[in-house]
């Protein structure tokens, strides 16, 4: 892992190990370690398949201490992060909204019912 200045607010985390696959499955779980943890300062990780983007307020911290708090994170065991770190959000869905609805579309092209489309994803 090798961790370098993106800019006056931001690090990119670069994992260099043999295979793709193996760097986007650390680069994910390096994600989703640090937006559990939550911290103040962060305000917006970027994943990309080989790093991440670490974007942080320069007001509340610097490049020096994001850089401990990323390789502090790397370390840890996932297990130990608590189901209480991790929030869900709840996003409404509008069916009949007059502007930007593809409900008929949708049904249409898999040549079912508007309700149908609404049942499967409900479902979800």
């Amino acid at each position: 892992m090798r961790i370098e200045i993106a800019g006056e607010s931001s690090l990119i985390v670069y994992f260099e190990t043999s295979g793709l696959q193996q760097n986007n499955q650390k680069v994910s779980a390096l994600d989703s370690k640090i937006i559990a943890l939550k911290w103040p300062w962060l305000i917006d990780c970027v994943p990309s398949y080989q790093s991440l983007l670490v974007k942080f307020d320069p007001l509340l911290t610097d490049y020096l201490q994001v850089k401990a708090a990323v390789l502090g994170a790397e370390r840890l065991d996932c297990e130990k992060l608590s189901d209480e770190s991790v929030s869900t959000h709840y996003l409404g869905a509008f069916y009949d909204h007059p502007v930007d609805n593809d409900l008929v579309r949708i049904a249409k092209h898999h040549g079912i019912s508007k309700e149908q489309v609404i049942a499967i994803h409900c479902a979800v």
